[in-house]
């Protein structure tokens, strides 16, 4: 991990500061214009975008470099976490990456976020074809880019990603007990914590598992801005309270709440909340309804250039389908189309092999 740490926020503060000190009221409107689209975001991604292409325009016309790009690397965070729209997110990324290797931008602490954007980007797209890119690129910043905070522990995150795609379990629990280690606010907690729920179910550490996602629930109950979190370590607590026969806990009860928790916004469709959802229905004998939130994770995918994800959506369908007794050979042709858009999707493509010869399980032993 780097051994400078970059203070965005404190810059932030001290060109505050100095504009108002300075009565310069363009500056002041920079300002205002990015708080004004970081509070917009949280509510409507359609709302803060064009604030964010406001405020890098009026950026530009200051010569303010540094915030130029700062601002560009928050739309880009609307393309990738609001929109799910990888093919734009992977232009922009790439765009803004030429831009902050000019030297210009050597003193500018935002630059960490934007070389993380992009590789936010390529993760979410194909990690296993750009596995040496991210790797590289990570190394890169840990070495020789200031980073904050929030993005020592997002290069960590996305290791595990990567790990995991990669089919390396073991190495993907080591990353993400770092990522675990190094999480100070309840944002990063919940995230972390899910992280390791998962691993450790993917273990068969049933008990552990369960202790994490009850700590990811209470962390993401003392932040207002990791909607995500909540609903899935509900419904993660649901289906591992009932695998380990914990009627205590109530586990129906637990899921009603996931269910009431995820509503009918988008984050009822981040991939762990159906993970958890759909093996709950499964072990209760509602397939058909896991079948639904499988789909409904596919809709929200289709067309946004997440092979990856999109690839992991239709493996698992099919798996699905195949203990229903319902797989047709529509549907495996449909995940392997998907996968021609993989740089290496060799990996993806064996697993779907053991599909189609009626090997349905998991990947790890359950």
């Amino acid at each position: 991990m780097t051994q400078v740490e970059a203070d965005v926020w404190g810059w932030i503060r001290n060109f505050r500061y100095a504009a108002q000190r300075d009565n310069d009221r363009q500056r002041q409107r920079l300002v205002d214009l990015h708080d004004e689209a970081i509070r917009l975001r949280r509510r409507s991604a359609d709302e803060a975008l064009p604030v964010f292409q406001e405020g890098r325009e009026l950026a530009r016309m200051l010569n303010e470099k540094c915030w130029e790009v700062w601002l560009w690397h928050w739309e880009c965070e609307v393309y990738v976490f609001y929109y799910g729209d990888m093919a734009m997110a992977r232009d922009e990324t790439t765009k803004l990456l030429v831009e902050i290797r000019k030297p210009m931008y050597e003193s500018c602490p935002a630059i960490g976020r934007c070389y993380r954007i992009y590789v936010d980007t390529h993760v979410f797209i194909d990690p296993v074809g750009y596995e040496q890119e991210v790797r590289e690129m990570i190394a890169y910043m840990q070495q020789r880019v200031p980073l904050d905070y929030d993005t020592q522990c997002l290069l960590i995150a996305r290791l595990v990603n990567l790990d995991f795609a990669l089919g390396d379990f073991d190495k993907a629990k080591e990353r993400a007990l770092e990522y675990l280690a190094i999480s100070r606010s309840a944002f990063r907690l919940a995230n972390a914590h899910a992280d390791m729920c998962f691993m450790e179910y993917v273990h068969g550490n049933l008990e552990s598992a369960l202790a994490h996602a009850l700590e990811s629930e209470k962390n993401a109950r003392r932040t207002l801005h990791n909607r995500t979190s909540l609903p899935q370590a509900i419904a993660w607590q649901a289906l591992l309270a009932y695998k380990l026969g914990y009627t205590h806990l109530e586990p129906d009860l637990l899921f009603q709440r996931a269910i009431t928790e995820g509503g009918t916004t988008r984050d009822n469709t981040s991939n762990l909340f159906i993970e958890g959802v759909s093996r709950y229905l499964e072990l209760h004998d509602k397939p058909d309804q896991a079948v639904e939130y499988r789909q409904r994770e596919l809709s929200w995918l289709l067309g946004r250039s997440q092979f990856y994800a999109e690839t992991e959506a239709r493996l698992e369908l099919c798996r699905l389908l195949g203990r229903m007794g319902k797989l047709t050979p529509d549907d495996t042709a449909a995940a392997r189309e998907v996968a021609s858009h993989l740089l290496n999707p060799a990996l993806y493509l064996a697993r779907l092999d053991r599909v189609e010869q009626g090997d349905y399980t998991a990947d790890w032993a359950e």
